[in-house]
């Protein structure tokens, strides 16, 4: 008895058939589920997942300079979504999953944003059991990694001195002083964590000036971005208080312990100093930006668009980032942590949100069973933490992971 067909769950066109002479071999069914099993160079990434892989990401690369490649990306996707060997149960899961995602766009409120994302985590966990997903997820998520851990990191071209770890390459710290003379310089260190692992060494968050970014990952979720590979959430240090204490500037739902007030708002950087939770700080390049343009929109932000007391209330629509929320007065303002960001890059047209291949690809292997142009088109329109950490844009100055009673 033949298998019954893998649900698709949306329409794809597919290839008529070729006439073939009687003896010829039959080609292989360019539709046909991947074979997971074939790992000839060892590697523990199936071949004809690295191969789609590769296709995407070449297509990807050029499909902005030719419609015609853009199609080819189009259909190549669509193939890859389809291919993917997961079984219907988790198709249909996946399906259900886009339906609650859906709901979550539409919440106005933290408490029923919370109770959706729970429903997801219940999906996801459900999904996760599938061995193939199990596969495609790790892949997909290792190839954002990988790329993640090439950016460029920012070094000092002074006489090095004990004042700050800021990055661990094969198993040596590199040191540099906290602050002079800041060159970016291309280097492709291992990074001090990883969402993964539990390596050495804390950010030092002795390098922040004002205007930095600072990336968050912690091991369980919190309800700041439900698309999360690496960075769930994103904020911009705004300096230190009349009262000495150091406040970063975002945006946040409000936290069910009541810590952690909803909006756009000025918080104590110690917020930061969860135990384990890996945070990462970067800063503009100064070539695609200058510190001015930075610290002018940050300015503006703070000033004369989202206020800096929770005036603006956090968004869970995470869809056209680009769409003005905001009356004259900001009564209706609502902005989550990412757009924030790029909002204040926006302002002088500078585009921080990199809709990076890698990301997109794994979006669309969380929802295979949906249509990817639907999937691709919510990751163009959304902008998600680990999309502005992959921005060429910024470079990174320190990452680690807090280890007990370290503090910024």
């Amino acid at each position: 008895m033949q298998p019954p067909p893998v649900h698709a769950g949306f329409d794809a066109p597919t290839a008529p058939d070729a006439p073939t002479a009687p003896d010829a071999p039959t080609a292989p069914d360019a539709d046909a589920p991947y074979d997971f099993s074939i790992d000839l160079n060892g590697d523990g990434v199936p071949d004809q997942l690295a191969a789609a892989l590769d296709e995407l990401n070449a297509l990807a690369a050029q499909q902005a300079d030719s419609p015609v490649l853009a199609a080819q990306y189009t259909d190549a996707m669509t193939r890859f979504a389809r291919r993917l060997p997961y079984t219907p149960e988790t198709r249909a899961r996946q399906q259900a999953l886009w339906a609650v995602h859906e709901r979550l766009m539409a919440a106005e409120e933290t408490d029923a944003a919370v109770a959706i994302m729970a429903e997801m985590d219940v999906l996801r966990a459900e999904i996760a059991l599938d061995p193939n997903f199990a596969i495609a997820d790790r892949v997909l998520r290792q190839r954002f990694l990988d790329g993640l851990a090439e950016k460029d990191v920012m070094v000092d071209k002074s006489e090095p001195t004990e004042a700050a770890v800021v990055f661990q390459d094969q198993n040596e710290f590199v040191f540099a002083p906290l602050i002079s003379n800041w060159m970016a310089e291309p280097v492709n260190p291992t990074l001090p964590c990883d969402p993964y692992e539990s390596l050495p060494g804390g950010a030092n968050f002795d390098v922040l000036t004002r205007g930095d970014l600072l990336f968050m990952s912690t091991r369980a979720r919190i309800p700041n971005f439900a698309y999360a590979i690496k960075f769930s959430h994103v904020g911009i240090y705004h300096g230190v208080s009349a009262t000495g204490v150091r406040e970063i500037y975002e945006s946040n739902p409000a936290s069910d312990d009541g810590t952690i007030p909803e909006g756009a708002q000025l918080l104590d950087i110690n917020r930061w100093s969860g135990e384990d939770w890996c945070i990462s700080l970067m800063r503009e390049n100064n070539t695609t930006v200058s510190e001015d343009d930075v610290l002018d929109g940050l300015e503006w932000a703070q000033q004369q668009r989202y206020g800096m007391g929770g005036e603006t209330v956090y968004n869970f629509n995470l869809l056209l980032k680009a769409a003005d929320y905001c009356t004259a007065d900001m009564d209706d303002c609502k902005v989550y942590c990412s757009q924030l960001v790029w909002k204040i890059f926006e302002r002088f047209n500078v585009d921080v949100d990199s809709n990076d291949a890698a990301y997109r690809n794994w979006l669309v292997g969380q929802y295979a069973a949906v249509n990817p142009i639907i999937v691709i088109a919510f990751a163009n329109s959304a902008v998600a933490p680990d999309e502005v950490a992959r921005s060429t844009v910024f470079v990174r100055l320190s990452e680690g992971r807090n280890r007990p009673n370290e503090r910024p």
